[in-house]
């Protein structure tokens, strides 16, 4: 669908970016987990074979893990969707975040989005109507990608 605009006394057409569904977020989601919990796994077996002493030791262990599934989230939400807009489970849906306004977003505002996802029952917000909190916090959404762009 396309919708007129008038900028500068000139008329263009831009097209209408229809939001994606509650199914096609869903599934970004699931896709997007199994990703991240491949990558934890794969660091794990690597840190495990590196050193693991220092994962079989309680407390010590326990936080370094933590911290590494932390970062490790941090990373490909933040990476992912502020180089492009799309993680991997946005690409196989053929989805992507952008600005309130249309724009490709920033690293900045990629890490925001994350850090809002931290939140508890941050996924939940999809069934409370208004959309996903970190979609409303950040001034973004996740829309339909237009064929060709």
């Amino acid at each position: 669908m396309l919708v007129m605009e008038e900028n500068n006394s000139n008329l263009f057409e831009v097209p209408l970016r229809e939001e994606a569904s509650v199914g096609q977020r869903l599934t970004n989601y699931l896709i997007d987990v199994l990703i991240y919990y491949a990558i934890l796994v794969i660091l794990g077996i690597v840190a495990g074979m590196m050193s693991p002493e220092v994962f079989l030791e309680e407390g010590e262990g326990e936080l370094i893990w933590y911290l590494v599934a932390i970062i490790t989230l941090v990373a490909y939400y933040t990476l992912t969707e502020g180089s492009s807009g799309k993680t991997l489970g946005k690409r196989i849906t053929r989805t992507q975040v952008i600005s309130e306004d249309g724009e490709s977003i920033s690293y900045k505002t990629a890490l925001l989005r994350t850090l809002c996802r931290m939140v508890p029952l941050e996924p939940l917000s999809i069934f409370f109507g208004g959309g996903m909190w970190h979609d409303r916090w950040t001034r973004t959404k996740v829309v339909k990608k237009i064929p060709g762009i």
